[in-house]
């Protein structure tokens, strides 16, 4: 269970606090009918922050293959990913952009790992830029 990535060039990684963990995970499988498909969700935290910042990797509708690039969008079928600090929220609009790439993933063990950079802006246009992510964890 690791995950880390920079927020504007500045080192983030995950701290549990609080009784929470710094990571929470998920991948259901919600069936194959309307709604259904997979969905991960990926919730990193820094709990012991004031300020609390948060990144998300999420996706919506979408099987993750090993060896596989998956470019990141605010739309049904995509992975997506979003960032929030001092409550303020950065998520991916149309002109924000990102990608995420599976370098495994076992179904068997439940452990998926990956790499992941997205653009997210806040409705007033300021924008984040989140680079060199990557996360190793079981669901």
């Amino acid at each position: 269970m690791t995950f880390g990535c920079k927020i504007d060039g500045k080192v983030f990684v995950p701290k549990g606090g609080n009784g929470y963990s710094g990571i929470i995970t998920e991948y259901p499988f919600l069936g194959n009918g309307p709604g259904g498909g997979w969905f991960l969700n990926i919730v990193a935290a820094n709990r012991a922050a004031s300020n609390l910042p948060t990144v998300s990797i999420t996706t919506d509708s979408l099987l993750l293959i090993q060896g596989t690039a998956y470019q990141l969008k605010k739309q049904k079928g995509f992975a997506k990913g979003q960032h929030t600090f001092d409550l303020l929220l950065y998520q991916m609009w149309p002109n924000d952009f990102g990608e995420l790439f599976i370098t495994k993933h076992d179904s068997i063990q439940r452990i998926l790992s990956g790499r992941f950079s997205f653009t997210a802006s806040r409705s007033t246009g300021e924008k984040v830029i989140v680079t060199e992510g990557r996360f190793d964890i079981r669901y």
